[in-house]
């Protein structure tokens, strides 16, 4: 199955001002409007994707192929971002919602180096849907997006609630591009 963003689909990018300035150049992460406006207070944008975008779906099947095609160098990247509860046997998302330095591995920001296996892979970002919960506390984690190269979405201005509960990724049966990926 496939996921995309589609042209003309509008995200959300909650953020600190030294946050937008580092992540200009580096794949930049998107929510809803209910999360990103969480960050109204310093600062919420609204981005409009300018072209279809296919991105890595976070599921437990996927993972496991992820797995398997990620260089052992590399690997306690994913491992570390997509844990398995040992209670509950199901995948959690080791984030607490704030960085912390448990959340660098050798100097990079652990969703970061993440971002890059996957933008290495041919995909465009990724995609966490809504249900995961976060395995350094009792809350669940929002839905997530990563967009690998920013250029591919346009600022719209700040956060205005267009009345979209959830991020609007489309699912596909059939691949809709000729990108090379393992999915």
């Amino acid at each position: 199955m496939e996921v995309t963003l589609q042209k003309g689909d509008v995200i959300y990018h909650g953020f600190r001002y030294n946050a937008a300035k580092i992540a200009s150049n580096k794949p930049m992460f998107f929510s809803t409007y209910d999360v990103a406006k969480l960050y109204s207070n310093i600062s919420c944008g609204m981005y409009e994707v300018t072209e279809t975008l296919k991105l890595f779906y976070f599921t437990a099947k996927n993972v496991n192929k992820l797995k398997k095609l990620v260089p052992k160098e590399k690997k306690e990247y994913l491992e570390r971002y997509f844990v398995k509860n040992n209670k509950t046997k199901k995948y959690e998302v080791n984030t607490s919602g704030y960085v912390t330095k448990d959340d660098f591995v050798n100097g990079t920001y652990l969703s970061l180096g993440l971002a890059e296996i996957v933008c290495s892979l041919g995909f465009d970002g990724w995609y966490v849907p809504a249900g995961y919960m976060r395995a350094k506390s009792q809350y669940s984690f929002h839905e997530e997006v990563v967009v690998c190269k920013p250029k591919k979405v346009k600022h719209l201005g700040k956060c205005m609630d267009k009345h979209v509960p959830t991020i609007p990724v489309h699912f596909h049966k059939k691949t809709l591009n000729k990108k090379k990926v393992a999915f």
